[in-house]
């Protein structure tokens, strides 16, 4: 099975490419995982199980789970969280 980042597997679920993506990065270094800003909304994608990113500055995200057929199937869960 082939590695993806989460960065990738947004990137294509959007069907975008990682440079695109990458300019969507929420601020670095203020969460525990990389968050990306897409139409106004937060999205981060991690691996079934785990959970999804925290804010290290307290404010807190109300993450609710995306659909993806693709990212299921290769074992990622992707989340969104509505501004």
């Amino acid at each position: 099975m082939k590695r993806y980042t989460g960065k990738t597997m947004l990137a294509m679920v959007f069907g975008w490419d990682n440079a695109d993506i990458e300019e969507c990065r929420y601020q670095a270094g203020r969460t525990d995982r990389p968050v990306y800003t897409i139409n106004e909304d937060y999205y981060c994608a991690v691996k079934i199980g785990q959970k999804p990113a925290r804010n290290r500055d307290g404010d807190q995200w109300d993450w609710e789970k995306v659909e993806s057929q693709f990212a299921e199937s290769n074992g990622w869960q992707v989340w969104v969280a509505k501004c």
